[in-house]
């Protein structure tokens, strides 16, 4: 905790402490007291929310490999970050609008982060002024992420006022060139980004690296960007001297269809070298997933959603009790591991992102020949068989037998083109045989029949008959079924 806050006691603390035990009850509450249109816009992602669920989903696939019999008593979760120690190594990440869940807004956040000893963010569109802020725990970590809506003058502006505010260090979001497609809200015909300026806009669109450049250069206070997702970014990141790459899909609120955040990190880590700061973000909501991302590589990670749900339910107190509860869980799953447990060395995560490259080959390939068979025999089942990227996703803790269950996944799938095709070839040899026993029939019946003179009807009914026998295989049905 930060004994040296100047923040006010947390008045009603321990009625909050008795109310939530676990971190998943705040979400029922907050639900209770938001509307429809803020709750949506709160848990909603982009278009599908694929990216939203791989977030989840990449790091449930994350398993430990805990050791036993360590003398675990000394067990600290308190790092430094930027200088600066920190109680565990989790901010509060930027959330614009923020003042729908709570009306004292960015006040509040900054109030408990700094109380409970932990960085937080404010964001260009959420509200009080960063003035009024900057006064709130005047020695808590606090960073400012701009959205860009106007030229350099303008960027630099704000970037003054932080720096008079306090702020410790100023971040850059780059992965919001168009506002998404949320389509929770576009179906309710809810306007959540009214209040933006349209013609604004396009200087976010032409944010390029020059423009960190002169930021770097005017300023001595770290400079994060926010929205890295490539190995190849954090490449471009590291030499434009940028301090802090914060890895984010924007919580699958921007684009969808992006791979999970956890499931890049270990590349870009890897690329940046140690000549940057890691902060992540993206679906992260229990202590177990902080130290799995602690494990891979990032300094920091930065809870969105979760923090939202406690600040709904019950104001500042509900923040500093989800820290709180956070930090109980990071502590017992921390224990678990001795210290050089704790981070991945980096021959080890070699051969992770070895291994990832392999697996993601074979699931192509496997996906390849799905769609072959499915083209084959033209099964309406084929996309139930796809191999989806999600299905991709796999625990850490079994990264050595991750070859084989693709192997044999190729060897169900050539079992099953197999039996598609006996059964196939079965249908054709039925179908043969019954036309060949009807035509025996007919025949043998016209033989025993009384010669009479044949009317045009009659001989149209038989050769609707002999049509009929002809049928394509896949409209014959056996009589026993």
């Amino acid at each position: 905790m930060n004994d040296a806050s100047a923040s006010q006691p947390l008045q009603g603390i321990d009625h909050v402490r008795e109310q939530f035990h676990n971190l998943h009850e705040f979400v029922s509450v907050a639900r209770a007291k938001l509307d429809r249109n803020v709750w949506d816009y709160l848990i909603g992602g982009a278009e599908t929310e694929t990216t939203v669920r791989r977030n989840r989903l990449a790091l449930d696939s994350l398993a430990f490999r805990p050791r036993v019999l360590r003398d675990v008593n000394g067990t600290d979760t308190s790092t430094t970050f930027l200088g600066r120690k920190i109680a565990m190594p989790v901010a509060l990440a930027p959330i614009g609008s923020i003042e729908r869940f709570d009306p004292n807004a960015c006040v509040s956040v900054a109030d408990a982060a700094g109380t409970f000893g932990c960085p937080m963010f404010q964001s260009s569109v959420a509200k009080p002024d960063i003035e009024q802020t900057g006064k709130v725990v005047p020695n808590g970590l606090k960073i400012f992420q701009l959205y860009v809506r106007g030229d350099q003058t303008w960027v630099e502006a704000i970037f003054d006022r932080a720096v008079k505010a306090g702020f410790g260090a100023l971040c850059l979001t780059v992965d919001t060139h168009h506002y998404s497609r949320r389509e929770r809200d576009i179906s309710k015909r809810y306007h959540a980004a009214s209040s933006r300026d349209p013609d604004a806009s396009h200087h976010q669109k032409a944010l390029d690296w020059a423009q960190v450049d002169k930021c770097k250069k005017k300023y001595k206070l770290p400079i994060v960007i926010k929205g890295i997702a490539t190995a190849e970014d954090a490449k471009l990141a590291v030499e434009h001297g940028v301090d802090v790459i914060y890895v984010s899909n924007h919580g699958g609120r921007q684009l969808d269809h992006g791979a999970g955040a956890i499931d890049v990190l270990p590349e870009i880590v890897a690329a940046a070298k140690g000549k940057a700061s890691i902060i992540i973000d993206g679906s992260f909501c229990r202590g177990t997933d902080v130290v799995k991302a602690i494990a891979l590589g990032a300094d920091l990670v930065c809870i969105g959603r979760l923090y939202a749900f406690g600040m709904a339910a019950a104001g500042r107190d509900g923040i500093f009790r989800v820290l709180e509860l956070l930090h109980d869980e990071m502590t017992r799953a921390d224990s678990r591991f001795s210290e050089h447990q704790r981070r991945i060395d980096p021959a080890t995560l070699d051969r992770i992102l070895d291994v990832r490259r392999k697996i993601r080959d074979r699931g192509r390939a496997a996906r390849q020949a799905i769609e072959r068979v499915g083209n084959v025999l033209g099964d309406p089942r084929r996309i139930e068989l796809e191999m989806s990227d999600d299905a991709m996703q796999v625990g850490i803790g079994r990264l050595e037998n991750l070859l084989d269950p693709v192997h044999q996944f190729h060897v169900r799938i050539a079992a099953q083109l197999a039996e598609h095709r006996r059964a196939l070839d079965g249908l054709v040899r039925e179908a043969v045989q019954l036309a060949k026993q009807r035509r025996t029939a007919d025949f043998t019946h016209a033989a025993r029949a009384p010669s009479r003179p044949r009317s045009a009807s009659a001989s149209r009914h038989r050769s609707s008959a002999l049509v009929s026998a002809r049928r394509s295989p896949s409209q014959v049905v056996h009589p026993s079924r």
